[in-house]
């Protein structure tokens, strides 16, 4: 069941980039997750607009509060594995606990464990 979620949808820069880290950073400090996992959200969900950047006018991005599990969507068109950087693919999927590519979006998951 879906605790909270939260969707942006901004333009397609770099720029703005630096707001959807401040939006993970938010949602996973809220969830209590500790400041190196946080870091590594910041981390992936970067690196997952960066595969996109480009493709479509705006990033659109879905951000999932469950009750153990922070999981963010970051929507792609298209999304042909050959052309992505295999170093950012190696990077999310070092950083979180669930990775997903699809045609039309990334899926990257934290699972927040307790001491």
């Amino acid at each position: 069941m879906c605790k909270d979620m939260y969707k942006i949808s901004i333009p397609n820069k770099p720029e703005n980039i630096a707001l959807v880290r401040l939006t993970a950073s938010f949602i996973a400090s809220k969830m209590n997750f500790d400041i190196e996992e946080i870091e590594d959200i910041r981390v992936a969900v970067s690196e997952a607009c960066n595969i996109q950047m480009g493709n479509t006018e705006n990033l659109d991005i879905n951000f999932i509060r469950e009750e153990k599990e922070f999981i963010i969507k970051v929507k792609t068109v298209n999304l042909d594995m050959k052309n992505v950087n295999e170093f950012a693919v190696m990077i999310i999927e070092t950083l979180m606990d669930k990775v997903e590519f699809t045609e039309d979006e990334i899926i990257i998951n934290k699972i927040f464990k307790e001491d």
